[in-house]
């Protein structure tokens, strides 16, 4: 899909206009799926409509505890229907894995934990489960890719 392409809706059907869109040069050279993400920066802030996520590193033991992941898969609701599931999560490297139910469409959704009432993202999901590999995989947040994500996020405030 080109940039010129992309629309974004919030759940109620409300269309926000992007600014710009960018990814991490590991992907867009590489195809690497430890670098598959893209960041989709609004024209206008909407996260006091919207709301906000926090993020976490994960690894070793904190990796204990249920995981979720929301999304608009295009199997239920055309893909106009919010979904969610949880289950437990698994480190690979730079990667999660996990057998939480997702779909085609799925992609980029958040996998996150809530904890105290405040939800926190700790990778996003890049790929559902195939015939080699049983388990659908995320992006795992790390140190490098939280500092990418602060600095797509500052250069949104400075325009």
């Amino acid at each position: 899909m080109d940039a010129e392409e992309l629309r974004v809706f919030d759940v109620s059907g409300q269309e926000y206009p992007f600014r710009e869109a960018s990814s991490l040069s590991g992907w867009v050279h590489d195809q690497d799926d430890a670098f598959d993400l893209a960041c989709i920066q609004l024209a206008q802030d909407a996260g006091q409509s919207l709301g906000f996520f926090g993020t976490r590193v994960i690894g070793g033991q904190k990796i204990l505890g249920t995981y979720a992941i929301a999304g608009f898969p295009q199997d239920v609701g055309d893909g106009g229907t919010l979904y969610d599931d949880t289950g437990n999560v698994r480190e690979q490297g730079k990667l999660l894995n996990y057998s939480i139910d997702t779909e085609r469409g799925q992609s980029g959704s958040p996998l996150f934990f809530i904890n105290q009432g405040r939800a926190f993202v700790v990778g996003v999901h890049i790929q559902g489960a195939t015939a080699a590999n049983r388990y659908n995989k995320a992006l795992r947040f790390r140190p490098d890719v939280i500092e990418q994500i602060r600095k797509w996020i500052q250069a949104g405030d400075s325009a």
